[in-house]
């Protein structure tokens, strides 16, 4: 039994023995340091003119983590006012120590303030404890209130990643100010403890001391409220110019499209409503020495119908006509165009182009592999076209158009200098208006259906840009731009609407416009007004497909054609038998009991088989996107 207790005391006392030494040898190993920033003192002297200028002395304990190369101070400068006034400081960097000497810095832009970087990126710190100081100014720092003045200030800021151990701020103000009342606020942003020691030293020296540890991310905001007359009220200049600073999203938002509006309306004015229209009476020829495609290229004022194969293809069914090129169906859509051997006296400079491709390449089928051979020399075709205008019938006034192009974008390069916007927001912003444009190209593309289903579309185009845009304008509220984001808007619509209106015809092309117009108005009118025409010309085979180009380049080439097949019912044409067939088109598909749809397929088979030989672009895009945020945050690197 004796044996038994010995037993269980030696048992006992080797268990402490053990425990004993490996406390002692816990105790005894080095214990591993954190960085943080162990005292945070903050000198600020308030300034008659409401600036301030604050000398921040920060001990940090640097150990290689997050602070490699040095620390940033971030300090907001932009501050909520009412309504929507943004109260916007001016902060001055006077100097930057390390240990008491000077350090390299840089002061970058955040969204609402200023970072300043402090440190070399090509040098690393030394681990252990280094003593920062920063000396700043900042303007309209303290605010004056109808009873008192004050000076509220976050006297460390709320965002640091370390723990602050210490913290203090003297305050020091104007002379002859008294001090009324003291506050403090200690912990997250937001937050109302009191964590700290307030004392007031003189009548314009206070004091704050912080009784606690600071967590990451809390911080020490002080206030100080004082007598009314130590703090100087601005004048009129300095006034108006912190009201313009303040406001300046919103005078950005309407000097913006306000600005493009006037000159483009300016421009418009002077060179864009060209020579008025004369009386337009109907006319039974084409003006004398226009080709269709001409014809085409005035009446649009130089805007491409379909990129220009409207006028293309009337010019090919031209050529087909005088008996140049022959036309072939090829299956489904394709088409073959050949030349018949004939070679014509003279062509229209834009008709030459197409007529010397085909005699060079004859046969060209209207598929993949004459496709690009066929978009080249449509580029050709309109370029020779462009030329044989040379701004005798028509001025695009691109010039103008161009210049309040540069002017829009200037006025975004002030916006970005002046703060009113940033890179990163306007690059969203165009970003976020890609669906509006795809909308708009829907709608486009749903006029050229019928009725129905263009106000079906219509509407929901309508409905879902409404929804788009007030979701955007609800995201871009939140960062206080919604209006910069309207004007942007705003004057795109200006400049695009413009734009369009900006291309004017000369005096002699307005001439040829009145002609084109009554020529117009003769191949579209209805059969039963026709019976008041005088001197009209009698109906020929030869004059219904000499006219029809020209119809397929003023989009009538339907009222035309039934004109001719009312005439080919009635045998009120004295060259050919009803079952006409035009002797420069072979292909299945075409009846004479059917002209109008028939020639119509043709038409528009020509022209639809000339947009498809278009080469098929297989571009792929790939972008990386990033973000970056700019938090009120401070910390190291």
């Amino acid at each position: 039994m004796i044996n038994n207790v010995s037993m269980r005391k030696v048992a006992i006392t080797s268990c402490l023995a053990i425990v004993t030494l490996v406390l002692s040898g816990m105790a005894a190993l080095p214990v591993a340091a954190e960085e943080v920033i162990e005292r945070f003192e903050t000198d600020i002297e308030v300034k008659p003119d409401s600036s301030v200028e604050i000398t921040e002395t920060i001990r940090v304990n640097a150990e290689g983590e997050q602070i490699q190369r040095g620390i940033f101070r971030d300090i907001p400068t932009v501050l909520a006012g009412e309504g929507r006034r943004r109260v916007r400081q001016t902060l001055d960097v006077l100097s930057v120590k390390r240990n008491g000497e000077p350090e390299r810095y840089t002061v970058n832009a955040l969204m609402n303030g200023k970072r300043i970087q402090i440190g070399r990126a090509d040098a690393t710190l030394a681990q252990g404890t280094h003593t920062y100081e920063i000396r700043y100014r900042i303007d309209r720092a303290a605010r004056m209130f109808q009873e008192h003045d004050e000076l509220y200030w976050n006297a460390t800021g709320n965002f640091w990643a370390f723990p602050i151990l210490e913290a203090s701020a003297l305050v020091t103000l104007p002379a002859g100010a008294e001090i009324r009342e003291l506050d403090v606020f200690t912990g997250r942003q937001g937050a109302t403890e009191e964590a700290a020691r307030m004392e007031q030293l003189r009548d314009n020296v206070a004091r704050f001391d912080m009784t606690q540890p600071l967590a990451v991310r809390e911080g020490m905001t002080i206030a100080v409220a004082f007598e009314k007359g130590a703090l100087l009220s601005p004048d009129f200049v300095h006034e108006m110019r912190y009201w313009l600073s303040d406001y300046r999203e919103v005078v950005g938002a309407v000097a913006l499209p306000l600005v493009v509006f006037l000159y483009f309306f300016y421009a418009w004015y002077r060179v864009g409503r060209g020579p008025a229209k004369g009386t337009i009476i109907p006319r039974f020829y084409a003006p004398e020495g226009f080709s269709p495609a001409l014809t085409h290229f005035v009446y649009y004022k130089g805007q491409w119908e379909k990129h220009g194969w409207t006028a293309f293809s009337a010019a090919v069914v031209s050529l087909a006509v005088k008996g140049v090129v022959a036309l072939g169906k090829e299956g489904k859509k394709a088409m073959t165009l050949e030349t018949t051997g004939k070679v014509p006296d003279s062509l229209p400079p834009g008709e030459k182009v197409i007529f010397d491709f085909l005699r060079e390449n004859s046969p060209v089928t209207t598929d993949a592999k004459h496709g690009r051979a066929i978009q080249r020399t449509k580029s050709r075709f309109t370029s020779a076209l462009q030329k044989e205008n040379r701004s005798v019938f028509f001025n695009s006034n691109q010039g103008y158009t161009l210049f309040g192009v540069a002017l829009f974008v200037v006025s975004i390069l002030q916006m970005l200098y002046f703060d009113v916007l940033e890179v990163g927001v306007l690059v969203f912003m165009l970003f976020s208006c890609m669906p509006l444009l795809l909308l708009l190209l829907v709608m486009k593309r749903a006029l050229r259906k019928p009725l129905v289903v263009s106000v079906l579309v219509g509407i929901f185009v309508a409905v879902m840009t409404f929804g788009y845009l007030k979701f955007l304008i609800g995201i871009y509220h939140s960062f206080g731009v919604d209006l910069i984001f309207i004007a942007l808007l705003s004057s795109l619509a200006i400049a695009g609407t413009f734009g369009t209106y900006m291309g004017a015809h000369t005096m002699q092309g307005r001439k040829v416009m009145d002609e084109i117009e009554g020529f117009k108005m003769y191949l579209e009118t209805a059969e039963k007004e026709r019976l008041n025409f005088r001197d009209e010309p009698d109906m020929t085979v030869s004059r219904y497909e000499a006219i029809l180009p020209y119809a397929m380049a003023l989009g009538v080439e339907k009222p035309w054609t039934e004109r001719f097949e009312n005439d080919l019912t009635r045998h009120a044409i004295s060259d050919v038998e009803s079952d006409y067939r035009p002797r420069w088109y072979s292909g299945d598909g075409f009846t004479s009991e059917r002209l109008s749809s028939s020639m119509s397929g043709i038409t528009a088979g020509v022209a639809s088989a000339m947009m498809a030989a278009q080469p098929s672009s297989a571009s792929s895009s790939g972008f990386s996107s990033g973000s970056s945020s700019s938090s009120s945050s401070s910390g190291g690197f």
